[in-house]
């Protein structure tokens, strides 16, 4: 019963208000209908019947309610080119027409500042990316010196420690040692040789000074 009265109580397209009492402006309209006489039309009450459906029903009821915008909108177009509406008649509908272009066009706008920003950043995170990755040859290749560095101190260590483990300082100390007594003992030859000589050359010189003493 109450739906039916809801539907009783609610105006329709064709109700026209009794002369002498001004209609009663539907609530949806207080803010933006122009004409005191305004009474909601079909598509405005179906879409009151939005808080009663399921999220598909609105979908589909949006759907219905674009394409019968659509077609009003184009018919008023054809009915204007063929002169059955004037300017006059479609005043109100080309200020709706131009507001929604302007509105299109500012939103069109945003988009495309924020395009425009999405592509700066994109610039600027690929030079960034560049930067980085120079850098990073950079960074590298001295890294790949200072390995290299390091692996040859790492292996003049290994020689080391291989030379130590096979008693390379007790090596080197006998050599050493070695080396210093055969040079002594070449050196004590010589120095016998040396004496020896001398001393041979004495004799030679004594036997031939008695020699000439004879001979005088």
């Amino acid at each position: 019963m109450s739906s039916e009265s809801d539907s009783a109580a609610r105006p329709s397209p064709q109700t026209t208000p009794e002369s002498g009492t001004p209609p009663k402006k539907h609530t949806i309209f207080n803010f933006n209908a122009t004409n005191p006489d305004f009474v909601p039309g079909y598509s405005v009450l179906r879409v009151e019947q939005a808080k009663h459906m399921t999220p598909e029903a609105k979908t589909r009821l949006m759907n219905t309610i674009v394409d019968d915008l659509v077609a009003s909108v184009g018919l008023i177009n054809e009915y204007h080119r063929n002169g059955t509406l004037s300017d006059e008649n479609i005043f109100q509908v080309s200020t709706m027409m131009q507001s929604i272009r302007h509105n299109n066009a500012k939103v069109e706008g945003r988009w495309d500042e924020k395009i425009e920003r999405l592509r700066r950043d994109r610039r600027q995170v690929q030079r960034d990316y560049r930067d980085l990755a120079r850098q990073m040859d950079v960074m590298g290749q001295k890294y790949a010196g200072k390995v290299k560095v390091l692996e040859g101190q790492v292996e003049a260590l290994k020689k080391q420690i291989a030379w130590m483990e096979a008693g390379g300082p007790l090596r080197q100390s006998e050599s050493w040692l070695g080396e210093n007594v055969d040079r002594r003992c070449v050196s004590e030859e010589v120095d016998m040789v040396e004496t020896s000589n001398g001393r041979e050359q004495m004799g030679e010189d004594d036997a031939d000074g008695e020699w000439e003493e004879e001979s005088i």
